[in-house]
């Protein structure tokens, strides 16, 4: 849908092309003619030329890493232990598609340990460990995009473009030449933090029917981010989108402009993590459990080892809960089937408190129970059994990506009703954006979990030959968080067979034996990876 334009020379508003004659401002629907698509019998085909490959053009990695363990168990009952860890890696890199960059992160920690055995009573032991830590990382990256399409194929053939120039072609980086305006830097971000933390945890058995394990930890973080001035603001770059957690936005962020200010922030937290588990070794071969817990979690940013500036002074530490409760246990004489049935409740937050999207918070609830058995129903012939039933919801919206047809976008048709343009095309590679906000309780549910799943298992072994088959099942579970696609539930068949003894054996395997189409939700968006396809495999192995 687009506002009609006004003709030169008209006296009415006669419009673009494919427009129809409208005489008042109102919003209608543009139809492009045919002769904006692209003919497929007008693209030229160009030699193999290996150069124009898309991928790294240079790659240097120096890496390094130091143990040194000082370890005093002499008497098994006390021990000693001082651990030394140093590891560092500088990484430069420079890509044909565009990316170049310097990545340095060192680490050092020195941990001590000590461990008791005690038995205050007869009916009461106790192992208990200490331990304190001192964990320390200097990290620093640089990145440029090269958004300035600068091509540098020194090799081409007489100097002629038409037989080098291509969309995967060398683009000027910022490693090549750092001065370069082409290729500006658009990430440089430089960390040091520090986290010293002790714990204790002490397992009791009481009676020797009780086990009770219980520990607790605490750390305190202390952190400092550094940015330059004269960083190229564009997505994804070092620049912050908001200076404190539900702060306005800053007016450089995302915009496609240089930065004109530095940023140096400061930030240190605590926090404590904690866990305990019960177990009683009751009668009949029951075994009753109960699991609680906390852990706080730093939010570092993958290899980098890196905190955003955001996070520096507003979110350094996340938390993550986990109730369980369970039940163990076997039956039938000489525990020819055994099973275990949980239930369980985890949380995950970013950062507490939860605030609005603006924040950026990232938690979620996870609920579900599972199910595992094992029955060796005679000598020859068994079977094992496992499912899990899993619902995992956010506690609240968020920025998400979204399609152009997700959002409302219309195919464009020509007066045929052809599809000249499709909707996806609205938006870079048919991406958008859009904001769930708090008080949408619609799109919590967490993509790319399926809500359950099964294997059954039977395997028969009759002398030296064995059989075994294996089902499969997984439900659904949505793409995206919109839920704008929904993949099916699907099950797949394996089969395994062969002859063993004791010089040799032969063994044939087929998996998803139906070409079942089972997927993982890959790691951008939309995407799926398959997860079991249908392959055979035979193997012969000789035992001298």
């Amino acid at each position: 849908m687009v506002y009609p334009t006004m003709a030169d020379g008209n006296t009415y508003p006669k419009g673009a092309p494919g427009q129809i004659p409208n005489l008042s401002a109102a919003k209608q629907a543009f139809y492009l003619p045919p002769a904006f698509d692209i003919d497929p019998s007008t693209i030229v085909k160009r030699p193999w030329n290996k150069r124009m490959s898309l991928g790294e053009d240079y790659y240097r990695a120096n890496i390094g890493a130091l143990f040194f363990d000082l370890v005093n168990d002499s008497n098994p009952d006390f021990t000693y232990k001082n651990q030394i860890f140093v590891d560092t890696h500088k990484q430069v890199k420079d890509g044909s598609n565009g990316f170049s960059q310097w990545q340095h992160p060192t680490t050092f920690e020195d941990k001590i340990t000590f461990s008791k055995k005690l038995k205050p009573t007869r009916w009461w032991e106790i192992n208990a460990l200490a331990s304190t830590n001192v964990y320390q990382v200097w990290t620093s990256r640089i990145a440029s995009l090269g958004d300035i399409d600068y091509r540098r194929d020194l090799q081409r053939d007489g100097n002629n473009i038409l037989n080098t120039f291509t969309p995967n072609d060398r683009i000027y980086s910022v490693v090549e030449k750092p001065g370069y305006d082409g290729a500006p830097v658009y990430y440089d971000l430089e960390n040091q933090y520090t986290i010293t933390g002790a714990g204790l945890l002490v397992d009791q058995v009481f009676f020797g029917k009780i086990d009770l394990i219980a520990g607790a930890r605490w750390d305190y973080v202390d952190a400092h981010s550094f940015t330059p001035a004269g960083i190229y603001a564009r997505s994804g770059s070092s620049i912050p989108g908001n200076l404190y957690v539900g702060g306005p936005a800053y007016a450089i962020a995302n915009s496609g402009s240089f930065s004109d200010r530095s940023f140096d922030f400061k930030g240190n937290t605590n926090g404590g993590s904690f866990s305990a588990s019960l177990v009683y070794l009751a009668p009949w071969g029951l075994r009753p459990y109960v699991t609680a817990g906390q852990q706080t979690i730093l939010l570092s940013q993958a290899s980098a080892q890196e905190l955003t500036l955001p996070q520096t002074l507003n979110a350094l530490v996340g938390t993550s809960q986990l109730m369980e409760a369970g039940l163990k246990g076997s039956l039938l004489k000489g525990d020819k089937l055994t099973y275990t049935i949980s239930a369980y409740q985890q949380t995950r937050a970013s950062f507490d408190p939860i605030t609005t999207v603006s924040g950026g918070p990232a938690s979620t609830i996870s609920r579900g129970f599972e199910v595992q058995t094992q029955w060796s129903i005679t000598k020859s012939l068994s079977l094992r059994a496992s499912g899990s039933w899993t619902k995992a919801k956010y506690q609240q919206g968020g920025l998400v990506p979204a399609q152009g047809r997700d959002v409302g976008y219309p195919d464009v048709v020509d007066a045929n009703g052809k599809v000249v343009i499709p909707a996806e095309a609205f938006a870079w590679g048919g991406r958008l954006q859009t904001v769930i906000p708090d008080s949408d309780p619609r799109y919590r549910e967490v993509e790319g979990i399926p809500d359950h799943v099964i294997t059954v298992t039977a395997a028969y072994n009759l002398k030296n030959y064995y059989f075994q088959v294996t089902m499969f099942d997984q439900g659904t579970f949505a793409t995206d968080r919109l839920a704008a696609i929904i993949v099916p539930e699907t099950y797949t068949f394996d089969v395994a067979f062969g002859y063993r003894n004791k010089k040799w054996e032969v063994t044939a395997t087929v998996s998803n034996i139906f070409n079942r189409d089972v997927y993982n939700k890959g790691s951008q968006g939309y995407w799926l990876d398959p997860k079991f396809p249908l392959t055979a495999e035979v193997s012969f192995i000789r035992k001298f």
